[in-house]
């Protein structure tokens, strides 16, 4: 890295701009985009073709027409820069005005929604996801599949519906099984250290520290010891119960 570069690229960081309305809490698809048409995408259910193709394009370009999920990609991927409730207010303003025209779309719409705790919506958006392929109803699969909607599934699963995030000095939990899920188990590497977890429809979480050492697990913004040999299980319902099982 050349001299200075990290200093332009703060300079950058700290000039950019992000559309961002503070009195509506929204972020602007981009500059002009609140004063478009409006489109009720309700209206064009159950169409096969792309949005853009039923409206035609200049329609398309004039209107509030969003083929995938751009604003809510950055939610996914950054939810923190999201303070106060704007997360859901740039969620509800954006998914009705989203085409899903791109096989990414669905499965962003479903992390975010896993988060903010919609887990019925994040669940149809789970099952959309998963049917590009396992539905063979995309006219491009061309014998193949869709590797960015799958670890989006992945992503929906563990950071949805799992509340996995990683953080300075923990892993932090935060689950909401969606409906109809009675247990999720998965195995997470995390800095040398192999953690295997297991979530039930009971609000239970089971951590066991398979290897590594001695580590912090964030659950529900509170910080627990999690050490070898030792699995550590937790009541979620308002953390009532913590022990560690031998």
């Amino acid at each position: 890295m050349e001299a200075g570069e990290i200093d332009q690229w703060r300079i950058a960081a700290e000039t950019i701009e992000t559309g961002f309305d503070p009195g509506a809490g929204l972020y602007e698809q981009f500059a002009g985009f609140f004063d478009l048409e409006p489109i009720d995408l309700s209206r064009y259910a159950g169409r096969s073709v792309p949005m853009d193709i039923v409206l035609g394009r200049e329609r398309t370009r004039r209107s509030q027409v969003i083929k995938q999920a751009d604003v809510l990609a950055l939610l996914a991927l950054l939810p923190d820069a999201f303070v106060e409730d704007a997360g859901k207010r740039n969620f509800s303003y954006y998914e009705p005005r989203c085409g899903h025209g791109s096989s990414l779309s669905t499965a962003l719409h479903g992390l975010v929604a896993a988060r903010l705790g919609e887990t019925d919506k994040a669940l149809d958006y789970f099952h959309r996801t998963a049917a590009i392929d396992l539905a063979d109803a995309a006219a491009a699969i061309g014998g193949g599949v869709h590797i960015g909607a799958l670890g989006g599934l992945w992503m929906t699963a563990i950071h949805g519906f799992a509340g996995v995030a990683y953080g300075e000095a923990a892993i932090s939990f935060a689950p909401r099984l969606p409906p109809g899920w009675t247990r999720m188990a998965f195995r997470l590497q995390w800095r040398g250290s192999q953690v295997r977890c297991e979530i039930e429809q009971t609000n239970r979480l089971t951590l066991v520290l398979e290897r590594g050492a001695s580590m912090t697990a964030r659950v529900e913004e509170r910080d627990l010891a999690l050490d070898p040999g030792c699995p550590l299980e937790v009541l979620l319902d308002g953390l009532s119960a913590v022990k560690n099982v031998n």
